[in-house]
């Protein structure tokens, strides 16, 4: 069975796909891209977007996301990869953005520890990024 022919799929596609029209539609308002926008939200507020949504119930959404997961070897960021890729293929979401997403997707499904491991790699991987940023504006200074 494919992706889009399991319905769990297709439920975490059509959840996820409200989200990020959502996002898209606030990154543009901020006049931002959409990593900067969802860095700027952090996992505590991709986390209460996710509790807003009322197109899909959470419990729903918690035993699609777990089945999907495990089909991936309990994978969670091949999980989501694979919701967000059919939700818009090459969806721009950087490595360090993926983290926090599903850092959220875990707490919002209640798996609180693994969801704080993962963003706090999201977060580590920004601030390497910020760091490598001023050290490059530094060199390119001199």
């Amino acid at each position: 069975m494919s992706y889009q022919q399991n319905p769990c799929m297709q439920l975490l596609v059509s959840f996820y796909s409200n989200l990020i029209n959502q996002w898209y539609s606030e990154a543009i308002q901020n006049g931002v891209d959409i990593n900067t926008h969802l860095r700027n939200k952090g996992k505590n507020g991709i986390l209460m977007d996710m509790k807003k949504m009322s197109n899909i119930k959470q419990s729903d959404f918690c035993q699609c996301f777990q089945q999907i997961y495990k089909m991936l070897n309990n994978q969670p960021s091949a999980a989501i990869s694979a919701i967000l890729g059919l939700v818009i293929p090459g969806l721009p979401i950087a490595k360090d953005i993926l983290d926090i997403i599903v850092g959220s997707a875990l707490d919002y499904c209640g798996f609180t520890s693994q969801g704080n491991k993962l963003a706090l790699v999201g977060i580590i991987g920004l601030a390497l990024v910020a760091a490598l940023a001023l050290i490059g504006l530094a060199i390119k200074r001199r």
